[in-house]
Formats: structure tokens, sequence, C-alpha cells
């Protein structure tokens, strides 16, 4: 390396150090580099001792410039009311950040920000594998919006149909006029994208059977023509049961054709307490309404309380609506006299704190006039 090349590296080190090291540490970056030769390897070792040299003293100069130019300027005063207001609006700290999803540490896809049930991953990873999902949950549990959000996540267009009464709400038909009346499943099949039938064990039995060479084949027989399937066709289904017929809660579903139920990985898809309460930060709705579906359990009392209607009562309750309403139209519902003293029993029994409830306090004193 000549000495005009050395004296060209000195001076430029010194130019950019000036301002955060003192005329001792300039020094001994001279005195290093005037001992290098033109050997590179020793070049790179005199560069990474230079580096450790000078670090610790360089990083505490440069945190002392900016805290200086901070508290000169009166940096955290100037944040405005609407910077701040918009931070809390997070709730407790928490950030939702982006979901990045992986299989087999392949990241298969990404959502906004947005907060996901607890069974979102498993979801994902049955459709990602191209198997039929079925999620079978409580009604109100947020079926509907983790299934939206798997087709966000895969970059698919969604596709809903709800309970199916005959196998052309599935199929299509050719009308008078010899047009043929496409169907989301259709479209899903054929132009790729999640199609999402929901309450399936509230269709047709027999209806559903159409589907079981559509799930099992690359193909299927529409009333227009044989399709091919689009290798971007994906299937989910929703239920409240387990296609084994009603039950007390559930009256009105149907007992499904054991062909069918097989075709499906079965993912139940319960309420998830951590979605809630990041969806609906408030101590008061979600302590009173966890206690209230705690004891209705309890007592095997067959009333949902489900995230959507803790959404409902959330909504009201920031909104200063009294709680005496919100406890009728939302809470309440058609319980009788009897099962809500129950309850509040109940309730009480679970949780000691309770009574210290603004909902709990209310719900004692009302009077159904049933």
């Amino acid at each position: 390396m000549s000495l005009e090349r050395q004296q060209g590296i000195i001076d430029g080190i010194n130019k950019i150090i000036l301002e955060v090291v003192d005329d001792a540490a300039k020094e001994y970056a001279n005195d290093a580099f005037a001992k290098v030769i033109s050997d590179e390897e020793t070049l790179k070792k005199m560069m990474d001792m230079l580096k450790n040299k000078l670090s610790d003293k360089v990083s505490t100069e440069l945190d002392r410039k900016v805290t200086d130019y901070i508290n000169s300027n009166n940096i955290a005063s100037r944040l405005t009311d609407t910077v701040i207001n918009k931070l809390k609006d997070y709730g407790s700290g928490t950030v939702p950040l982006v979901k990045i999803v992986k299989l087999n540490d392949t990241e298969i896809g990404r959502s906004g920000k947005e907060y996901f049930h607890k069974s979102f991953d498993s979801i994902l990873s049955c459709v990602s594998l191209d198997d039929p999902v079925m999620l079978v949950g409580p009604a109100g549990s947020g079926k509907n919006i983790a299934v939206s959000q798997v087709a966000e996540v895969l970059g698919l267009d969604l596709y809903y149909t709800n309970n199916v009464s005959n196998e052309f709400k599935l199929t299509g038909f050719i009308d008078a006029g010899g047009r043929y009346q496409e169907t989301e499943f259709y479209k899903a099949f054929k132009n790729g994208g999640l199609f999402f039938l929901d309450e399936i064990d509230a269709s047709d039995p027999s209806s559903l059977v159409v589907i079981n060479s559509a799930l099992a084949n690359d193909y299927m027989a529409f009333p227009n023509a044989t399709i091919d399937k689009n290798p971007k066709f994906k299937f989910i289904c929703a239920a409240n049961t387990f296609g084994k017929g009603g039950n007390l809660e559930y009256i009105g579903r149907n007992i499904l054709d054991a062909a069918t139920l097989d075709r499906f990985d079965t993912i139940y898809f319960d309420y998830d307490r951590d979605l809630e309460r990041a969806l609906y930060p408030n101590d008061d709705v979600l302590n009173f309404m966890w206690t209230f579906r705690e004891a209705a359990d309890n007592l095997n009392i067959h009333h949902i309380v489900s995230t959507r209607s803790i959404g409902k009562v959330y909504k009201k309750y920031i909104n200063k609506i009294p709680c005496e309403e919100i406890l009728l139209s939302n809470v309440i519902k058609d319980l009788g006299e009897d099962d809500l003293e129950m309850m509040i029993g109940k309730m009480r029994e679970l949780h000691s704190y309770i009574e210290y409830n603004d909902f709990y306090k209310k719900i004692k004193t009302l009077k159904l006039g049933r």
C-alpha cells in the first residue's frame, strides 16, 4: 500500500471521528495506521482493533449528543394529543403485529394488524395441505372471522354459502333461457379460492353428497360441464354440532352422511378468552361475562354467552348505555327467573370478587316481570 493511500485512510478516519473522540484517540489512530503495510490481513486486524478501541467512547458520546438534542429542542413535549391518544387505543401496551404464518419453517402467508383465534394456525396448516376443514364450535365464537383471515393470509378470494337446502345451491342449474346459473361453489372450484360453507349441519344431508366427489377427486360434473378443480381451490365448513344431529342448544341440526363427514379434518373452535380480551379490553365487562358463562356451564344451563355477545355488551357499556338495559337485551335474554337466581348464586360461589362488579350489582336487583 502506498504512503499516499495510507495517509488518505488516516485523514478519512480522522474526519469521521473528529466530533466524537478526543485527541488521544486520534493520535492512537494515526500511530496504528502508520504501521500498516501492504499485507491485507494485517490491515484487517488493525481495523478490528481500532473499532473495538473506539466503539465504547463513540457510543457514549453519540448518546450524549442525542440526549442533548432532545432536551434542547423540547422533543418530548411536542408529541401531540392525537399521537398519544392513538397509542392508547392499542390498550395495555399491546400492539397488534403483522401475522406471519409458517408451515415447516416456510412462510405461507401473512395478514394485517389483527388478532387471531387460538385455533387459527391449525386451520391454516390443514388448508395449506389441501385438506378440507370442518370447524365445530358454539355460536358466536368467531368462526366466520377466522375463515376470512385464512383467505387473506393465503391471498385467496372468499366464496360464501350458508346452509345448503338443495344440491342446486352448490352445483347451479340451467335456467329456462338455457343459461347456466353459477354458484359460489362453482366459481371457487373453477377459478380458485376459499369456499366457506357455513352451518353445514343445518344443510340437507342428501344435498351435500354431491360434493363428496369434488373433495375426493380433481373434477366435478356441473350442469353445464365437467370442471377440473383449480389447484388453488380450498374448502372450509362450519358447524355448531359434530354432524350427529341436534341437541338442546342447537335443535334444528341434521345428522350428516358419514361419507361426507369423513372428508373433513375436524377442528374444535371454542371461545378464546385471549382473543376476547384483545378485542374487548374492559375488566368490568369481561369478568362479568366470563363468570356468567362459567356459571351456566357449571349448572348445565343451556344459555349461550358468546364472543359476539361480549362484543355487543362492550360496545354499549363504553358508550354509557345503562347496565340494566344491556343485561336485559344482551345477557339475560330468555332466561327464566329460577335459572337466573341459580346463576347469580353460582357466580358468587365461583368468584367472590364479582360482588364488586357493576353488572353483578345490577343483575341482583333486576325484576324480569315475566
